[in-house]
């Protein structure tokens, strides 16, 4: 309103300028640039110029020198003149009224005035017609700027409200989870171990909103990894009370088994006969055993992983025979053909002890039997690496790795087996690092999966094991020769 009132004065400002000083001045400097005698046909002249009356009236002079008013109304106007306080901008002759402008004519002696009257009415419609356009336009503006703010603050305050709603749905979610309350979608996605129906969406928001969102989304992502670690937490301490109890009462019945093993096996040894079956159980018993321990050391703080321990030393020629004893008849059942490529280092002693090496090569030999259910090949190799230490790779010619590139398969409860509870690889892992080693794996372009893990041989020393576990693993360190490989 008041842009509007300011743009009304300023149009009459505008209309007095353009109808009556502008035209006087303009006039006043025609008389002068052509030396015209000021006379009465001069003003008539002037009069139809400009589309008003003119007076032409010396400073001091009480009779006009020219005029185009009638003769009634010049006395009226010479009065005006003669009083001496100025030219009036409004003045009434005969009952009508005029507006008034007045330019000096220059280079006249004595100085020479040119008035100009406009009569009133004329004067008034044509700064109405400017007025009224100047309200229109006001009116407009006001209408296209009312509706503009209402558009903007819709778009920012609308996505602001769906944030601030997103934000008291997800704590409601929260708290009712918290209270054991269900029954609303937001609780049940987060009961159902996920957030998907938290998350804003700020599409066409402003930037300011967009970048507000964003923040809103990192905060639910960080909430919902922290209550998936929570969670894995929560299931690794629920397995370290299960796993203590199952051990307690698969141990004793496991002890019973080994120890009337080992008389049968005396006795028998007595009678001057050796049955190698009787040798079998007692390994298995001993691997249960070990993995029964590891189940238990499962949920425990996790440790650095140690140098290899002086004075353990296993024959890998043994364990790998008696790998692929135990596997051979599932491999015949699944149609799979086991090839053993130690040549290379079948003679070395590793620093393991033999049921946890035996351990890790069963768990690795069972998982690719497990990926070929339909036939393949399960090779089976080892090779020295520079530094006194021994690669051992278990590789199939399966389907390959079914979950996303990223995922660590050796973490907790990780399985891609029907069935599968996801422990076997973190097993074998403990067992690899506590003996000062590394795991991890690759995929085979075109032919399955390949699992392997390195060790340091028997005859390394302590502190040069322990200084090669700890480098930083690169091309020319023990995993060598460029293959692929994961961290561990």
């Amino acid at each position: 309103l008041v842009t509007g009132w300011l743009s009304v004065r300023l149009v009459g400002q505008a209309a007095e300028d353009r109808l009556l000083r502008e035209p006087a001045a303009n006039a006043a400097r025609l008389v002068a640039a052509l030396r015209l005698p000021c006379s009465e046909r001069l003003a008539r002249d002037l009069a139809r110029l400009t589309a008003s009356e003119v007076v032409l009236a010396a400073e001091g002079g009480a009779e006009p020198l020219g005029s185009s008013l009638p003769e009634g109304l010049r006395g009226d106007l010479a009065e005006a003149l003669a009083r001496g306080d100025g030219l009036p901008e409004r003045l009434s002759l005969g009952g009508r009224r005029y507006v008034l402008a007045a330019a000096a004519i220059p280079e006249q002696s004595p100085p020479v005035r040119l008035v100009v009257l406009m009569p009133a009415e004329v004067f008034t419609a044509v700064a109405r017609r400017g007025i009224w356009r100047v309200v229109w336009v006001t009116l407009a503006a006001t209408l296209v700027t009312t509706v503009l703010g209402t558009v903007l603050a819709r778009s920012v305050t609308r996505p602001l409200r769906r944030l601030a709603g997103e934000a008291e749905r997800m704590t409601a979610a929260l708290e009712g989870r918290r209270g054991g309350e269900s029954g609303s979608p937001a609780a049940e996605a987060v009961a159902g171990g996920s957030l998907p129906g938290l998350r804003f969406a700020a599409t066409g928001a402003p930037a300011e909103v967009a970048s507000l969102a964003g923040s809103f989304n990192q905060v639910l992502e960080r909430l919902e990894a922290a209550r998936r670690d929570l969670e894995h937490a929560a299931r690794l301490a629920a397995v370290g009370r299960l796993a203590a109890s199952v051990v307690h009462e698969l141990r004793n019945p496991l002890c019973g088994i080994q120890m009337n093993a080992r008389v049968l096996a005396d006795a028998a040894s007595q009678n001057g006969q050796r049955d190698p079956c009787l040798d079998l159980i007692v390994q298995e018993v001993e691997r249960m055993d070990l993995y029964l321990h590891e189940l238990l050391t499962l949920s425990a703080r996790p440790t650095p992983p140690a140098p290899a321990a002086a004075g353990l030393s296993t024959a890998l020629e043994s364990a790998v025979s008696a790998t692929q004893a135990l596997i051979a008849g599932r491999a015949r059942h699944l149609g799979v053909a086991i090839r053993l490529e130690t040549a290379g280092a079948a003679s070395v002693a590793l620093a393991i002890d033999a049921v946890g090496l035996r351990q890790v090569l069963l768990n690795l030999a069972f998982n690719a039997l497990d990926a070929m259910p339909e036939g393949g090949t399960l090779t089976l190799s080892a090779e020295r690496q520079p530094g006194d230490w021994v690669r051992i790779e278990v590789r199939d010619t399966g389907r390959g790795l079914a979950g996303p590139p990223e995922e660590d398969l050796f973490a907790p409860f990780v399985s891609h087996r029907p069935g599968g509870s996801g422990l076997g690889l973190t097993i074998c892992r403990q067992i690899v690092e506590r003996h000062g080693g590394r795991i991890g794996y690759a995929a085979v372009p075109n032919a399955g999966m390949a699992f392997w893990f390195e060790l340091p041989a028997a005859t390394a020393t302590g502190g040069d094991a322990a200084a090669a576990t700890c480098g930083a693993p690169g091309e020319d360190g023990p995993q060598g020769r460029g293959r692929p490989r994961t961290s561990w």
